[in-house]
């Protein structure tokens, strides 16, 4: 640990995007906050009811894509939001894969894919009760690496299509 930070009004601090070393952002669950991390400075970057239960975040170019019941393309310039797809389960893992394409996890142990406003399910460990959070996708390889909260194992799956 190099240096601890204090968030003073955060309430539920989850998930985590850089677009760079001088824009990180950080979703505040429980409070509709995305704040701004730049160079040791913490700032409230947007504030919105439609950001209850944020938690999903992913950041390209000039838009920060925000997860919670549907994904949100935000504008970093202007802080406009466009809702891309809704009913999305509460979006807890969110990696933009292509145009308008996301894989994202939910907690209950759920993974999707989005492709052309359609949304895949890919994956359910919902009754075993092995939690899906956070993912990352190797585009590369074309694989999808998912801890699992209560596995205990990070899993790894081919995607093929």
């Amino acid at each position: 640990i190099v240096k601890r930070y204090h968030f003073p009004i955060a309430k539920f601090l989850n998930d985590v995007t850089a677009l760079s070393k001088n824009m990180i952002f950080i979703s505040d669950m429980l409070d509709q906050r995305i704040y701004l991390f730049n160079e040791g400075v913490i700032s409230t970057w947007k504030k919105d009811l439609k950001l209850e239960n944020v938690n999903g975040l992913w950041a390209e170019k000039d838009k920060l894509y925000a997860g919670n019941d549907t994904i949100w393309e935000i504008d970093i310039q202007t802080q406009e939001m466009k809702e891309l797809l809704c009913n999305t389960g509460y979006v807890d893992g969110l990696q933009k894969i292509g145009e308008n394409e996301f894989i994202f996890s939910n907690w209950e142990g759920k993974i999707f894919v989005s492709k052309n406003d359609v949304i895949y399910k890919l994956l359910d460990t919902s009754e075993s009760k092995i939690n899906t959070a956070d993912i990352s996708f190797c585009s590369e390889l074309g694989i999808l690496f998912v801890p699992t909260f209560n596995g205990n194992t990070i899993e790894a799956y081919k995607l093929v299509w």
